[in-house]
């Protein structure tokens, strides 16, 4: 078995890939691997009311539900000179991670009974609530954070199955591809011509530009013959489709 270890200090990363510190890049880690929960180690129990290291009087916040801008007046400047952010980021990377359906716990690193309390179910620290549910989460950044990488056009059965039925797209109801992408780009899917008032969805991709082109008005059945492989019976599968009809066209991307 192998344990990655994905680190933003390392001394080969490039500086165009710099995310900032860690607590950010364990945020996107979090999100790129679908995880439920995120555990942030810091060198102090939590979130507190104030500065610990210079005010005993403070007292440790259990849970955050929302975070706002007095969670963020809370968070101080880091007192570890080895550290990049100190709290701050902590909270940053809490606020990334909960917008997509992930909880996170900032808790002490170095109390090696924390993570036995873990394992037997006891949150220890502070405990971020997740803002919204992870199908929500994916559903928004597919609409509002993913570029459109092409275009489907579709016909009008095609249409009607999925705005009406919650259908994914099969090949068959495709009539033109727009563009050039690969499998899992996004893409916006319009009714009978590229339009804003045609545009009906927005997915990702099971195949390529190239590979949907020679899929167009094919059967699903016919995809391992064409291509010589089979990847899914749909072009856009339903779980990966957000309806946009409900959703200002102008707010996509």
């Amino acid at each position: 078995k192998a344990l990655p270890i994905v680190n933003e200090n390392d001394t080969v990363v490039v500086q165009q890939l710099k995310v900032g510190d860690n607590d950010n890049l364990s945020a996107h880690v979090a999100d790129l691997v679908e995880a439920d929960i995120l555990f942030i180690c810091s060198d102090i129990d939590g979130l507190y009311t104030g500065n610990p290291h210079v005010d005993k009087e403070v007292s440790l916040i259990p849970e955050v539900r929302k975070i706002d801008d007095s969670v963020y007046r809370i968070a101080g400047d880091s007192n570890n000179p080895m550290a990049v952010g100190g709290m701050r980021t902590k909270i940053q990377a809490a606020e990334k991670a909960t917008s997509r359906g992930i909880d996170v716990v900032i808790l002490h690193g170095k109390k090696a009974e924390n993570f036995d309390l873990m394992t037997r179910g006891k949150v220890v620290g502070t405990l971020f609530h997740r803002t919204m549910s992870p199908r929500a989460a994916k559903k928004h950044w597919i609409l509002h954070a993913l570029p459109s990488s092409g275009e489907i056009v579709v016909d009008e059965g095609a249409a009607k199955a999925l705005l009406h039925h919650s259908a994914s797209l099969l090949p068959s109801g495709v009539v033109q591809i727009h563009g050039k992408f690969d499998h899992g780009d996004a893409v916006k899917i319009y009714r009978e011509g590229i339009s804003k008032a045609n545009l009906i969805a927005k997915g990702l991709t099971q195949y390529n530009s190239e590979d949907m082109r020679k899929l167009v008005g094919r059967q699903s059945y016919e995809i391992q013959d064409v291509l010589g492989y089979f990847a899914s019976s749909s072009i856009v599968h339903r779980d990966d489709m957000v309806i946009v009809s409900t959703v200002k066209k102008e707010d996509l991307i």
